[in-house]
């Protein structure tokens, strides 16, 4: 699917996700016809404002438009919890995950060869992983309170 087609789509999630059309207009300070049109596909080359997308976004449970754009670019958002105490269940649960992805993958390379499905288990375990560890980072990089 080309790019505008993908933003386009994340966008219409992004509308959807603060209620529809109109909804979002009012969050944005826009027209409902001109929001309507950043989703349209008949208009490729129709995007949203970044100072929309940032309006939707933070009255949205994620950031669908600017994880788009992390995508597109190789990149990936993660929703890391930065509340105080979150360091040591995130650090637990990725450990827990680096052990099962470490094991899949012994089992993967036992014949020294990686086959396509031995590719399929493993990379939700990876993604997983990668994942984790980087709510783990954040987690300990967050400030801490005096009784962490």
């Amino acid at each position: 699917m080309p790019e505008a087609a993908l933003l386009k789509a994340a966008t219409r999630r992004l509308v959807s996700a603060n209620g529809g059309p109109l909804a979002a207009a009012c969050a944005a300070g826009s027209s409902e016809a001109r929001i309507s049109a950043y989703g349209a596909l008949a208009q490729p080359d129709r995007f949203m404002r970044i100072d929309k997308v940032t309006a939707l976004e933070a009255g949205a449970e994620w950031p669908h438009v600017t994880a788009m754009l992390a995508q597109l670019s190789g990149f990936r958002l993660v929703l890391a919890d930065l509340s105080p105490g979150a360091a040591v269940p995130a650090l637990a649960e990725m450990l827990s995950a680096s052990g099962a992805a470490v094991a899949e993958g012994a089992r993967a390379l036992a014949d020294g060869r990686l086959g396509d499905k031995e590719r399929a288990r493993l990379l939700p375990l990876v993604q997983r992983l990668t994942a984790l560890c980087a709510a783990t980072e954040a987690a300990l990089a967050a400030p801490t309170t005096p009784e962490d």
